[in-house]
């Protein structure tokens, strides 16, 4: 949805705690330039859909927020100031026509990524489930 993609970007790129961790407004949706410059933030939708739990427009969105680093350390760091963003950051999320009722990290992911060039490159993020309404339904 792009609307909740928008909303999400806006979040993170107006988050100075975030940005000064990454050095630079490098935040990315669904792909980052090839041979872009790290440490970046990527994020990236992992599924969800409607609730179907009532008559309204319930939908809920999983997606997968990562930094990534040429050290563990900075990817943590960066990490972390994602999760103070994100978690219980729906009052900050905008969606056009929606109503955000929550956002939820709901598990992590660690990995390392051996690049072309022989450096490694270390991904740490997590899942954040957000639930949306649509209020005029």
């Amino acid at each position: 949805m792009i609307e909740l993609e928008t909303g999400l970007y806006s979040l993170i790129t107006g988050d100075t705690a975030v940005i000064d961790a990454i050095g630079a407004t490098r935040v990315y949706n669904t792909l980052a330039p090839q041979n872009g410059t790290l440490p970046y933030v990527i994020f990236y939708n992992n599924g969800g859909g409607p609730e179907n739990i009532y008559p309204g427009k319930l939908e809920t969105a999983v997606y997968l927020v990562k930094a990534v680093a040429f050290d563990m350390d900075t990817a943590a760091t960066i990490d972390g100031k994602l999760r103070d963003c994100l978690h219980q950051g729906e009052a900050g999320l905008t969606v056009t026509g929606y109503t955000p009722l929550r956002i939820l990290r709901t598990s992590t992911v660690q990995m390392p990524e051996r690049l072309q060039d022989g450096r490694v490159a270390y991904h740490y993020g997590a899942y954040y489930r957000i639930r949306l309404d649509d209020p005029s339904s």
